[in-house]
């Protein structure tokens, strides 16, 4: 077995044992959600109100090219895609948006 064999295994265990499902960009994906944040000053676009941050870990094979203000729905809540955080083979972290707020 090659390191991109036991790598691409490890992520397969990874979403089967944390995952759950996620729509993303209209598409039901198996991904790892975790919260970060509520209501953290600013929305990640600009300085300005409000807004619930998390990190998404998401298979490449799923999400092969993310894109800033991607649309995720998680347990019927809306977060949009602020950037890349980490990045591994077969993997990809992303910060999410949520919940914003004006105030």
């Amino acid at each position: 077995m090659s390191i991109k064999d036991l790598q691409e295994f490890d992520a397969t265990i990874f979403f089967q044992d944390f995952g759950g499902p996620v729509t993303y960009e209209g598409s039901a994906i198996t991904a790892v959600f975790e919260f970060g944040e509520n209501r953290a000053a600013g929305n990640t676009f600009v300085n300005d109100g409000q807004a619930a941050r998390a990190s998404l870990w998401v298979s490449t094979v799923d999400v092969p090219e993310w894109r800033e203000q991607d649309k995720v729905v998680i347990d019927g809540v809306t977060w949009r895609v602020a950037r890349e955080i980490e990045r591994s083979p077969g993997l990809v972290c992303l910060e999410i948006t949520g919940r914003q707020s004006a105030w």
